[in-house]
């Protein structure tokens, strides 16, 4: 879903590229929006950006009257943390925090509350419990798929400088892990999902031409 923000520091309008977009029901309607994709200004980086308020009117009254639009959620305060586990999104932080120091080695706890930090936008802790979860436990697939896909949008959105190259340092290590048999699935619904996203960031992250020359490229190493 594409949206209109206005930067809080810069002052500056832009579109972006928002992915999926959940509105849980509070007073406090701004501090509860949750976005699919990383919120953050084009020119000055800050995250600190305010959402066109009309517009996402506009969607909600879309979604009364298509309620099958997939683009955006709305959804009561209560939000799932762990497996079959949920709680109030006020109650969410500070019981990652708690749980994390009484379980600091515990990798898969790490990855779920990264996922918790990616809907609060606050993604450069998010990325630091990835890599500590796929430190602490180097089966966990989903980690290495959330981090390539976080750096892949940085590059396509943001233009970040060397974020496509750990993408694809994050998805060589991703394709290795599943081709390996080692891999686990916490917090993917679906692995039969997993091959499928393989595929379809292979043919983004490397275009035909790039590939036809990463081919020659081997054979001439193997000469």
């Amino acid at each position: 879903m594409n949206l209109e923000f206005v930067c809080k520091e810069c002052k500056k309008r832009q579109r972006l590229d928002v992915g999926e977009v959940t509105i849980l029901h509070s007073e406090k309607e701004d501090k509860y929006i949750h976005y699919g994709r990383e919120v953050r200004c084009k020119f000055c980086r800050s995250t600190h950006m305010e959402p066109s308020h009309l517009e996402l009117t506009a969607s909600l009254l879309n979604k009364v009257a298509f309620p099958e639009d997939a683009e955006i959620l709305l959804s009561n305060e209560v939000v799932g943390i762990e497996n079959d586990k949920f709680m109030p999104f006020t109650e969410v932080n500070p019981y990652f925090e708690r749980r994390i120091v009484e379980e600091p080695e515990n990798g898969e706890l790490r990855l779920w509350y990264a996922n918790f930090l990616r809907k609060i936008n606050e993604y450069e802790k998010a990325i630091a419990e990835y890599e500590e979860s796929s430190r602490l436990d180097s089966t966990l697939i989903a980690s290495l798929i959330n981090l390539t896909d976080i750096f892949y949008h940085r590059s396509a959105q943001y233009k970040e400088k060397g974020a496509v190259i750990k993408a694809k340092e994050y998805f060589k290590r991703a394709v290795d892990l599943y081709n390996s048999g080692n891999a686990t699935f916490a917090t993917i619904l679906d692995k039969k999902t997993v091959p499928l996203w393989i595929e379809d960031r292979s043919e983004i992250l490397y275009p035909r031409n790039e590939k036809k020359n990463q081919k020659n490229e081997e054979r001439k190493n193997k000469r």
